[in-house]
């Protein structure tokens, strides 16, 4: 009952302040009575601005009553919408308070709130009033309805929006420094395993981006409105709703947006997932590696058999003119000793070259060694001294290979592989008498490793790359075969064959051939 007298008494009282006011500027206030442009005017003297004046038009656009809206304060106009309670911009009141205490005469875009509690966008223009001694009394405030171009805009949006929902490639927008999401069309939104993301913040909607950089580029871009391009950049992606992880490769670019001011308020994401199109390339890579080894193989294997035909014939009269000095040492009563050891290992290593061409030639034509039971350390022993032939004397073999180990598979191929490493660590020394080569094994699993290691200068970098390649020989006397065939034949093995190790003081290779166990009638043996 008492608030109600004292509001009927505000009111009484501000009827009598309206017809003073209206006496006190005269034609100014009819002239505000008749205008279009919705106004009303706040009592400066007061600290909440009250309303002392609105014309029809103002009450035509805010649905106020005359008596209800007379003495009310200003404030009145800000309050929250009753159908978007959180939708009122808190920084309304402060505009409005600065632009009542500077008068500056800036066009204020606020939310305003109509009496039956929805809100509107208007353009605010305050001007104030002075009286005779040069006095703020009252306020003059002008509305513009911004509805109509609000109505246009979001419509022009929503086209717009329509048309990047159906687009091939991904869109989508943020908003404010912390990059929250206002729109991803299906193609975005597929490629984040259509998971919810309007109203989230890329931290929260993609957590993965983070580590991989993805914040980074976007707060730079908001930060400095520089536009960001990626090219086949990969985002790995975590599973999501039944969606397995995944690796994408994206062409895309960032560029910011901007609001009437120029200032910047969020970020536009535009791009194409060229996943399909990487696999395709790393597949014809694949292609293309697989066809030169298979150029390398083949050729290899015409060599061989070029080698074979042409080398059969005169490790056989090697064998032959052997046995005939043989017999007639043995005829004049000479045979033995040191004579019959060097008439061996003639014979050995004819015979041996003869095995090795055959069996190149038969791996490179069928694609299959002979797999067979072989101690490790035996075969490693037998193939330094044969890489020993031939080289300085002063380089020293340290053989560190362990004892008690078998693998399985072609022992003379595989002897060739050490062979090889060992001759190019001889004919990397400089000066080429002095040096150290040291053998050494490790077991890794079912796996055998065999290091061969040098003290020499390491291989240029230049050549690191196509080591295993046949690409010609940097040595006068080579043909660039070694360490290609070394692949070949380790690959048939189903091992594999790497630089372990370089630099100025060294050089160690190393490959990696299946263990299996000592045969059982070896055991017994």
């Amino acid at each position: 009952m008492v608030e109600a007298v004292q509001a009927s008494q505000s009111q009484e009282a501000a009827k009598v302040e309206v017809e003073g006011f209206r006496e006190a500027l005269g034609p100014f206030v009819v002239a505000a009575e008749k205008t279009r442009m919705p106004t009303l005017f706040t009592d400066a003297r007061g600290s909440g601005h009250a309303i002392i004046f609105a014309n029809d038009s103002f009450l035509r656009l805010t649905g106020y009553e005359r008596n209800v809206l007379l003495a009310r304060d200003f404030d009145l106009l800000l309050a929250e919408p009753r159908d978007h309670p959180d939708s009122a911009d808190p920084t309304n009141r402060a505009r409005i308070e600065a632009e009542f205490d500077d008068g500056s005469g800036e066009i204020l875009e606020i939310e305003c709130c109509r009496h039956d509690g929805h809100c509107f966008l208007a353009a605010v223009s305050i001007n104030p009033v002075n009286d005779d001694l040069g006095n703020v009394v009252q306020h003059c405030i002008s509305f513009v309805d911004l509805t109509r171009h609000v109505t246009r805009l979001r419509k022009e949006r929503d086209q717009l929006h329509a048309l990047y929902q159906h687009a091939p490639g991904f869109i989508a927008m943020t908003e404010g420094p912390d990059h929250r999401f206002t729109f991803a069309n299906t193609s975005f939104r597929k490629l984040m395993g259509n998971r919810a993301l309007l109203g989230k913040t890329m931290a929260e909607a993609v957590p993965e981006a983070t580590g991989q950089g993805i914040i980074r580029i976007l707060d730079h871009v908001f930060g400095t409105g520089e536009a960001f391009v990626g090219s086949a950049a990969p985002l790995d992606l975590d599973a999501y709703a039944g969606e397995s992880e995944a690796r994408r490769f994206l062409d895309f670019i960032y560029q910011p947006t901007r609001n009437a001011e120029n200032e910047i308020t969020g970020l536009f994401c535009e791009g194409h997932d060229v996943t399909a199109h990487m696999i395709a390339i790393e597949q014809v890579q694949l292609l293309q590696t697989q066809l030169i080894h298979l150029a390398r193989v083949n050729a290899m294997g015409t060599m061989a058999a070029t080698l074979s035909h042409e080398l059969s014939q005169p490790l056989t009269i090697i064998s032959n003119y052997v046995e005939i000095c043989r017999q007639l040492v043995d005829a004049g009563g000479k045979s033995g000793g040191a004579l019959d050891d060097c008439f061996g290992k003639i014979a050995a290593g004819a015979a041996r070259a003869r095995d090795l061409i055959v069996r190149i030639r038969t791996m490179a034509k069928q694609g299959e060694p002979v797999r067979e039971p072989f101690d490790v350390k035996e075969a490693v022993v037998e193939a330094v001294d044969f890489a020993r032939i031939g080289k300085a004397a002063g380089i020293s073999i340290r053989d560190h290979v362990r004892t008690g180990m078998w693998a399985e598979g072609d022992r003379v191929q595989l002897q060739q592989v050490v062979i090889n490493l060992v001759r190019n660590a001889c004919d990397a020394f400089d000066p080429p008498d002095k040096g150290l080569i040291t053998l050494s094994s490790a077991v890794e699993g079912d796996r055998i490793i065999i290091s061969v290691e040098d003290d020499g200068p390491g291989v240029p970098v230049a050549e690191i790359e196509s080591l295993f390649e046949w690409t010609g020989s940097a040595k006068a006397e080579g043909m660039g075969l070694g360490l290609s065939i070394s692949r070949t034949i380790v690959e048939a093995h189903d091992g594999k064959i790497w630089l372990d190790h370089n630099d100025a003081e060294g050089a160690r290779f190393s490959f990696s051939i299946k263990s299996v166990q000592r045969p059982s009638f070896l055991l017994r043996a």
